[in-house]
């Protein structure tokens, strides 16, 4: 692992600011006139950091490890001291269409082949242009195992198929929302999965957002002051 600091880059620029104590800090910075994202988990609560945070780091980069050969990924560049160094993608804001809806599918196809599950696929997570599909943010990825001969492997191989199905589900949901016509007759199974499981949507963002006004409430701000 290389460590290195914010304070090396030429040009650093704030273009997402963490949203909770799980989230990093995302940076657009440069260095030899060439721009890369760079996720910091430093200003994270101290025992955030040397937990989750730290998991979430290296689980993306070893995701993008493995993905470090599938167009339209972030390439790893540098992973050390609570931050993680990525190559910039193309950005892009089209709808979707035909060409892209298949692009996605074929880039989920590929993550998965490569053994690794997002499980985090929504509309933050990915950028279309009006060809191509862009995916990025694997800090929740998982990894299928190497072999089946152990219980163990086993075990987590299964856990590994839900997680390409919840994926699958993600691609179909995001579909769903934008362009129904682009949904094919045999995912019809997905479309119902998806359908039925919108309650639990719905909770996680009714939560996120309380604990979002929670977080920022006047009473808060007043016992955390020092």
């Amino acid at each position: 692992m290389k460590y290195f600091d914010i304070q090396q880059f030429s040009y650093r620029r704030l273009i997402q600011a963490a949203d909770g104590p799980l989230q990093a800090d995302v940076y657009e910075v440069q260095r030899d006139n060439n721009k890369y994202i760079l996720k910091d988990y430093s200003a994270r609560p101290k025992l955030f950091r040397r937990t989750i945070c730290r998991w979430q780091l290296r689980r993306e980069w070893l995701a993008l490890l493995k993905l470090r050969h599938v167009k339209h990924v972030p390439k790893p560049i540098a992973f050390g001291g609570n931050k993680l160094l990525m190559s910039k993608l193309a950005q892009c804001k089209a709808s979707i269409n035909q060409d892209n809806s298949d692009s996605l599918e074929t880039k989920v196809a590929q993550i998965h082949q490569a053994g690794v599950c997002h499980n985090d696929l929504h509309s933050k997570n990915l950028m279309l242009n009006q060809t191509q599909a862009f995916i990025f943010d694997f800090g929740a990825a998982t990894f299928s195992p190497k072999d089946n001969n152990s219980l163990s492997d086993k075990v987590k191989g299964q856990l590994f198929k839900l997680c390409q199905l919840i994926d699958r589900m993600a691609v179909v949901k995001y579909k769903w929302k934008r362009d129904r016509k682009l949904l094919r007759p045999d995912e019809a199974h997905l479309v119902s999965l998806v359908e039925k499981t919108r309650w639990l949507s719905r909770c996680w963002r009714r939560f996120k957002q309380w604990h979002k006004q929670k977080s920022h409430s006047p009473n808060n701000e007043t016992v955390n002051s020092p």
